[in-house]
């Protein structure tokens, strides 16, 4: 009787190390699978209340199309636009062979148009993707976006042009400043390119630039429209 009770022990703790190895394997071939899917890329534009821009989206496409390289398997496009303008883009671009994606937003302003490009985290399916490239529609790629891609950036910074100075009256921010702390002939830098690497930092930092705009332009009336416009440009 011993030895029976015995065997039943040990075939049960067989069993137990049979389901936990499972379980781990699983876990892990899950947690493979999780981090190949968010190693993707992602470029992505924003169309919204001038149609004449689906005419330069359509020539960022092109030369995308032309000279990007892009790689099916690892990068998607991502229009963001209104419901109005997904039908016409979606036909200008059926031409192409791109992995194409769209989400569209209801937007009743310029100034929310114009903010648009901060609106990535709203996106369903953000999370697919590691490395997310922002391109204004004004854009051309002339030479292989996996150079860009294939660089070893830090998670909790945002990638982009120098452009003008933080001095320059009304065109890049001077207002939010305080000079006698801050060097005027700091760079500035362009907010029509910027890349970065998705994570909790960025996603963080984009939504503090939200609530800071919606304080300056829905709460504090005084502030005047120029004012708003050049500062979110800088932002």
């Amino acid at each position: 009787m011993i030895n029976k009770n015995k065997k039943l022990y040990i075939t049960y703790i067989g069993i137990f190390i049979i389901v936990v190895c499972l379980y781990l394997s699983y876990n892990r071939n899950n947690s493979i699978e999780k981090f190949n899917v968010n190693k993707r890329n992602l470029m992505y534009a924003c169309v919204f209340h001038n149609k004449d821009y689906i005419k330069l989206l359509k020539l960022l496409i092109q030369s995308i199309s032309l000279k990007a390289n892009i790689n099916k398997d690892t990068t998607d496009i991502l229009i963001i636009t209104s419901p109005t303008f997904l039908p016409i883009i979606q036909t200008e671009l059926s031409e192409y062979d791109l992995p194409l994606k769209y989400m569209t937003l209801k937007l009743n302003t310029k100034m929310e148009a114009s903010c648009c490009k901060l609106n990535i985290y709203d996106y369903e399916n953000v999370d697919l993707y590691k490395r997310i490239l922002y391109l204004d529609t004004d854009i051309l790629i002339n030479s292989d976006i996996n150079i860009l891609f294939n660089l070893n950036i830090s998670s909790n910074k945002i990638y982009t042009l120098e452009e003008g100075t933080i001095g320059e009256k009304d065109v890049y921010g001077s207002q939010f400043f305080d000079f006698t702390k801050f060097n005027k002939n700091t760079a500035a830098f362009t907010a029509g390119v910027f890349y970065f690497i998705n994570s909790e930092q960025i996603k963080k930092l984009l939504d503090d630039v939200r609530t800071h705009i919606d304080t300056f332009i829905y709460k504090d009336k005084s502030i005047n429209t120029r004012y708003i416009r050049s500062t979110i440009s800088s932002l």
